[in-house]
C-alpha cells in the first residue's frame, strides 16, 4: 500500500492510505493466526504424522520364513559412536 500512500495528494488520503494499510496488515495476521491454529488442531488428529522416531533394531534377529538360520549375523551393525 506504499503506492497507495505515495500518490495520495491531500493529507486526508494519506490518512486513509495508512489505516487501509494497518487493515490489511492485521487481516493478514488473523490469517496466518488461523492457519497455526488449524495446524495445531490437525498435528492433535494426528500425532505421529511426520515426526522421526529412531529404532535401532537388529537387522537379521529373525529368520525368513521358512530358514533354518537366520540370514544375517545376530548381532548386526549397530550405530557407531559419532564422537569416535
Amino acid at each position: 500500500m506504499q503506492a497507495e500512500k505515495a500518490t495520495a495528494r491531500t493529507e486526508e488520503e494519506r490518512v486513509i492510505a495508512h489505516e487501509r494499510a494497518r487493515a490489511n496488515e492485521a487481516k493478514a495476521k488473523m490469517e496466518l493466526h488461523e492457519a497455526k491454529g488449524r495446524h495445531a488442531a490437525e498435528k492433535l488428529e494426528h500425532p505421529l504424522v511426520g515426526t522421526h522416531q529412531t529404532h535401532y533394531h537388529t537387522p537379521g534377529a529373525v529368520p525368513m520364513p521358512g530358514a533354518t538360520y537366520p540370514s544375517h549375523p545376530l548381532g548386526g551393525n549397530l550405530p557407531r559412536n559419532k564422537h569416535i
